[in-house]
């Protein structure tokens, strides 16, 4: 086990990794959204939502397992999410006019930048958004010199993959900005969001290989992936009888099917954009 490193060093590393190499920037974290969004739900207890797709941005909070929250954008191990019930933002006071109700302001000056608020830590330091001049935004607590705000709709937060099973696709909250090509033309770049995904989570579905079974009497769930017939899912099965696939290049090696990080993203877009009656890398919810 790594020795617990000390407050100060926690904080050293969170002011200059995180403050430097994102704030100096004045930018949100560079994530595009996805074509589809998906709901998931959290898989595990305490898990930790970041201002960032890395360990080196700071904590915003914890979620309990069960929680649900919804994905709009992958990088790497990373998950772009709308913040979860309970999360805010911060901007400075003195670019708000705050109406006489007191739960509502005003922006007062143009391109403000929305940080990432903590419940954890203290940091206030990476930019979620920017708001122009007369944006509404509704004020839920205040600490020193800044407001506690709910989180605009461009404002997102993020949390490890490894903690989030998909349940289905839902729709985007708006039409927004295109970020994304079409499907098809995004199918033929390596760095596709959703075959990054699964290349990060080799050794589960190099397992899936080892150990699906048929669905029917008739049909093996192998089949059920896209480009995999009766001839390919029997190699599948002989070569594994011998000796269990150790990695994506030795299923390709020994079987002759190719690319399957990329048959098996589309099998799970299939699962999340239809209502497939075989569900073998998500849940219904």
């Amino acid at each position: 086990m790594a020795t617990r490193p000390t407050l100060l060093s926690v904080l050293f590393t969170a002011i200059f990794t995180t403050g430097f190499a994102y704030a100096a920037e004045d930018q949100p974290p560079q994530v595009e959204n996805a074509k589809f969004n998906f709901a998931g739900v959290v898989n595990a207890d305490s898990v930790l939502v970041r201002s960032g797709p890395s360990d080196n941005y700071y904590i915003t909070g914890k979620l309990a397992k069960g929680t649900p929250v919804t994905v709009v954008g992958i990088k790497f191990e990373w998950l772009k999410i709308v913040p979860p019930e309970g999360s805010f933002s911060v901007v400075a006071k003195n670019f708000v006019t705050r109406d006489a109700n007191a739960t509502t302001g005003r922006i007062n000056a143009d391109n403000v930048n929305i940080r990432a608020g903590s419940s954890v830590v203290p940091l206030k330091v990476t930019v979620q958004c920017k708001l122009p001049k007369g944006a509404d935004v509704t004020i839920v607590g205040e600490d020193d010199a800044y407001y506690q705000i709910k989180p605009p709709a461009d404002a997102y937060l993020y949390v490890s993959q490894k903690f989030v099973e998909p349940l289905k696709q839902v729709a985007n909250a708006a039409p927004a900005r295109p970020i994304v090509k079409p499907i098809e033309k995004v199918e033929k770049k390596t760095d596709d969001a959703n075959i990054e995904l699964v290349k990060t989570q080799e050794k589960r579905f190099v397992d899936f290989f080892n150990n699906s079974q048929p669905v029917t009497p008739r049909m093996h769930s192998l089949e059920l992936l896209p480009g995999i017939g009766k001839k390919s899912m029997w190699q599948v099965v002989n070569m594994r009888e011998r000796k269990p696939f150790a990695s994506y290049k030795d299923i390709q090696e020994r079987t002759g099917l190719s690319d399957i990080p990329k048959i098996t993203s589309k099998r799970i877009i299939e699962e999340l954009s239809t209502d497939s009656k075989y569900r073998l890398f998500t849940r219904t919810v």
